[in-house]
């Protein structure tokens, strides 16, 4: 294949704009920075004391904050769905040391206060960081990698072979290109040094366990 081969004009195009879209700070810059400062204008009474209404109601309000504050396209929430919200970001965190998911959360509230709470309302904007960012690594994904027509993606994946700089892996038997272009995305995550298993593994990365 020669270097002026529209496949492969192609396929360093695409390798380029995914590492650019997935550098750590334009995702930060567009994801984390406008939640942490919104997390950062969201207070809570330092006198505050746990009920179970209170707990969902700052938690659903805090939520709606981030959403109207936060967001690139700012979101309106109601009062339900803030709270439906605050409770799923919640299921799958680890806060405190007493449990994890919404029972850690409530617990942690119950037992350390407004501080507990705190600990709480952070955890929420981590998960809601993480989902974002998920979502968008799988638009990446879709809009730059899947959209690519087969040729483009074993150009991709003899790219990437080059750039590898001890390959295959040690106790590796040297895949195909066709078996490579099929495992693209992960493959090309560890290319860029991108850890593959922060953007939302899929069937994909299970072919390329690293």
């Amino acid at each position: 294949m020669r270097n002026s081969d529209p496949q492969l004009v192609q396929a360093r195009a695409i390798i380029a704009c995914v590492g650019d879209m997935l550098d750590p700070r334009r995702v930060a810059a567009l994801i984390d920075d406008p939640i942490d400062r919104a997390a950062g204008q969201f207070a809570i009474p330092l006198n505050w004391e746990y009920t179970h209404d209170g707990f969902q109601m700052i938690a659903g309000g805090f939520v709606r904050h981030l959403y109207a504050a936060g967001m690139r396209c700012p979101r309106s929430l109601s009062q339900a769905e803030a709270r439906d919200e605050a409770v799923a970001l919640l299921a799958d965190a680890g806060v405190g040391v007493e449990g994890a998911g919404y029972s850690g959360a409530l617990n942690e509230a119950a037992l350390a206060g407004a501080e507990g709470m705190l600990t709480v309302l952070m955890a929420v904007a981590e998960a809601l960081k993480e989902r974002l960012r998920h979502e968008y690594a799988r638009r990446v994904r879709l809009q730059f990698v899947e959209a690519a027509d087969w040729p483009t993606r074993r150009a991709m994946a003899a790219i990437l072979v080059q750039r590898w700089p001890q390959w295959p892996p040690p106790g590796w038997d040297e895949p195909s290109l066709d078996e490579l272009a099929r495992a693209l995305w992960p493959f090309l995550l560890k290319t860029l040094g991108i850890d593959a298993q922060s953007q939302q593994p899929t069937d994909d990365a299970a072919m390329w366990p690293f």
